[in-house]
């Protein structure tokens, strides 16, 4: 009898020690540890070795970026990059009715998103004397919008929809943590996502012990940025616009945070799309061109 009452306590604390493996950590190691992967040191150089050179971009049309121009931007090497941060999408154009369809269902948000694709955002800091300010950031990506390039990650558009501040912030997971916390979002957490539906809205998604928090990191939608919702809460202010998605009307768009005139919003299919153009005018020109030379010819002999 208290050879099988050792071996009950035995197995017992094998339990416990294996749940507490899966337990609630510090949420700010929670924030690194989904951030420092190998896949990091890629993204960066991916940015590095990028055919679109991104500080170049922001140098030379510093005048339109809000966050830039009253900047003393003397060449593009005063911007630096940032840590990268992951960012997950609500729903992606395969499967955005079917998630949406689930979340009105009340079915935990981290089940819906099991899998589902990302892309890495890397804030710009202008470096001046021994200070570092946030001036933009970039948007890493694959896919179809980086299919020039084989489809392996490289430059997908700059600025994210993230002010330079929130994007900053985002990247620093002591910081970042430290203000949830002063929120009222506990101090250890299971579950941490930077999520973006439609590329125009973030928040952040935070699960403790089964229950859910919702921090936006815009307005919109109408949610106020870095207030805290519960599941109940954010899912009223979401449903009236997710309907809407489900009977194929547009949405909200909120906009960049920079303020600027569209033409300096760079991403990789805007490009795209001028490189084939210039490419396409100039085949049609030298065709014209030959053609009418060839009729020339034929008409001095």
């Amino acid at each position: 009898m208290r050879k099988l009452c050792v071996i009950f306590l035995v197995v017992l604390l094998l339990i416990l020690s294996i749940n507490s493996s899966f337990a609630s950590i510090p949420l700010n190691k929670l924030i690194e540890k989904q951030n420092n992967i190998e896949e990091k040191k890629v993204i960066l150089r991916a940015l590095e070795n990028s055919k679109t050179k991104p500080k170049e971009i922001l140098f030379e049309d510093r005048k339109n970026f809000k966050f830039v121009k009253d900047l003393n931007v003397k060449s593009p090497d005063d911007f630096v990059y940032g840590e990268p941060f992951k960012v997950f999408y609500f729903s992606d154009i395969n499967n955005a009715k079917e998630n949406f369809k689930k979340f009105l269902k009340s079915d935990k948000l981290s089940h819906i998103l099991y899998n589902t694709p990302y892309y890495w955002e890397i804030p710009v800091l202008f470096k001046e004397n021994n200070t570092l300010k946030p001036a933009s950031s970039v948007v890493i990506n694959r896919g179809t919008t980086t299919s020039l390039w084989g489809g392996d990650w490289d430059f997908a558009q700059m600025p994210s929809y993230l002010d330079p501040e929130t994007s900053y912030l985002c990247s620093q997971p002591d910081k970042l943590a430290k203000l949830l916390i002063s929120k009222g979002i506990p101090s250890n957490a299971d579950i941490f996502m930077n999520i973006t539906i439609g590329d125009f809205y973030n928040f952040l998604y935070i699960s403790v012990n089964e229950k859910e928090y919702f921090i936006p990191l815009n307005d919109g939608l109408g949610t106020k940025k870095f207030d805290i919702y519960t599941r109940s809460e954010f899912q009223s202010k979401l449903e009236p616009y997710m309907k809407k998605a489900l009977n194929n009307e547009p949405l909200p768009t909120l906009g960049l945070p920079d303020g600027k005139v569209k033409n300096t919003f760079h991403n990789l299919t805007t490009i795209s799309m001028y490189i084939v153009a210039i490419v396409v005018v100039l085949l049609v020109s030298g065709f014209i061109y030959y053609l009418y030379n060839k009729k020339a010819y034929h008409k001095t002999r």
